[in-house]
């Protein structure tokens, strides 16, 4: 599968075979050579597709019930010249030539195929020696789902799912969400609404606005966010300015009309209303606001929670686009809830709110289950921009590789609501898929 992560929709390659292992890539490159392989696919099951039933069907393999295979497809793409495709559908194969037929370009799109071309590429760039250069395939835009499965492992996954409700396989679980694409959990022709597509065309529309808004108005230091607020101080600056103006035209025009009273006593009486206007908007925004920032027309945030007040913009698409770009910054973060940030500091800004599994995703992390001795574990990879390749095997010993793993994994028969992330070095035995529970948190 390829998805979309950031808020600029970052490609990002996933790749689960029928044995639950896991393979992914965020390289840009690596992922461009999945492409051809992925249409080669396409064509060849609507090839098959169009193809007369006159065939002898697929002999029934010992201890399986049923002799076909599903094949099903969701993606969209954009051509080099701007023009945009979709195309969906499922293919049943009943004979093992079109089988192997369906497996040989699935294989080649994998993750693993796609990161041994890249590198071969790149080793033969190195020794042409002013030799033709290897031709590379246009760059597509593109985001896709490919799944090709059997009914024994459609039960495979059933029983998993029984046992542990809390994990799904790529192509159902919220992974899904993010690639434009929706799937449905049994091998069925795939059928997403109009609606649907409008809806995540205007999540895309939205978070492109959020991207702009931010690159516009957010200065990201080590330790702080400055944010744009000019219309905001100009507002305060234009009231306490007419308090002034108004009170000091009120004294000068009363002149000696009123007995007994001095008109410049309003006048002070407005100017004291003027700078308690000031002082009050400005204490509002943060809790200490020097007056050189203010003056500027910014604020400083050492905070998610200050960040979002000031911003307008939600706590966790903050978290997620400063997880996101965390390369592309000089911020240093500091807790309670910094474990996914590379760097860190004591005196650093503030992640003062829990992380959920939905930003996790948008951010370019994926959270895997994996069954070790002591039992089930949470491996979080990260798989943000411009990742080569990150493998989840079975039989993994921790062999100076250490992770970030949450050990406590909550289920129905504890009372953990919440996941604790920390780095360490651990083994495990078997991969068991995508942890996909809606709305778990993690700290």
């Amino acid at each position: 599968m390829v998805y979309e992560t950031g808020f600029r929709g970052t490609p990002t390659l996933f790749c689960q075979d029928r044995d639950e292992e896991v393979l992914a890539s965020s390289s840009a490159t690596t992922i461009q050579k999945s492409f051809p392989a992925l249409r080669l696919l396409r064509e060849v099951a609507r090839s098959i597709k169009r193809r007369p039933k006159n065939h002898l069907p697929l002999a029934k393999v010992p201890g399986v019930d049923a002799h076909h295979a599903t094949l099903i497809w969701d993606w969209n793409w954009e051509e080099a010249d701007g023009e945009t495709h979709h195309d969906s559908g499922s293919l049943t194969v009943t004979e093992m030539a079109d089988v192997i037929s369906l497996i040989v370009p699935l294989s080649f799109a994998s993750a693993g195929v796609a990161v041994t071309i890249t590198l071969l590429l790149s080793m033969s760039t190195l020794v042409a020696q002013g030799a033709e250069l290897p031709m590379q395939y246009p760059r597509v835009s593109f985001v896709a789902l490919f799944s090709l499965a059997t009914p024994a492992y459609a039960k495979h996954r059933a029983r998993i799912s029984r046992l542990q409700p809390d994990v799904a396989s790529v192509a159902t679980s919220m992974l899904g969400s993010f690639n434009r694409s929706i799937l449905p959990d049994k091998m069925t022709t795939p059928t997403t609404p109009p609606t649907e597509f409008a809806e995540q065309k205007q999540i895309k529309q939205r978070l492109r606005a959020l991207d702009h808004e931010i690159n516009k108005k957010w200065t990201i230091a080590e330790n702080s966010v400055a944010v744009d607020c000019k219309a905001y101080v100009a507002a305060i600056l234009l009231v306490s300015g007419l308090l002034v103006g108004g009170g000091l035209a009120i004294g000068l025009s009363l002149g000696t009309r009123i007995h007994g009273v001095d008109p410049f006593n309003v006048t002070v009486f407005c100017w004291v209303v003027a700078g308690v206007v000031v002082l009050v908007m400005k204490s509002i925004k943060v809790e200490n606001w020097p007056w050189k920032d203010f003056m500027y027309g910014r604020v400083v945030c050492r905070g998610v929670r200050e960040l979002a007040a000031n911003s307008n913009i939600s706590q966790q698409d903050i978290i997620a686009f400063l997880l996101h770009n965390e390369t592309f910054h000089v911020l240093h973060a500091k807790g309670p809830y910094n474990a996914l940030f590379t760097r860190k500091s004591n005196d650093g800004f503030a992640i003062d709110v829990k992380i959920q599994l939905d930003t996790l995703l948008r951010s370019g992390f994926v959270v895997v289950k994996v069954t070790s001795y002591t039992g089930s574990v949470l491996v979080c990879l990260d798989i943000r921009r411009n990742v080569l390749a990150q493998v989840l095997q079975h039989r993994h010993w921790k062999v100076n590789d250490p992770r970030l793993i949450c050990f406590e994994v909550p289920s129905e028969y504890n009372e953990l609501e919440e996941c604790n992330l920390e780095w360490s070095e651990v083994g495990w035995q078997r991969v068991v898929g995508v942890y996909n529970t809606m709305g778990m948190r993690f700290h």
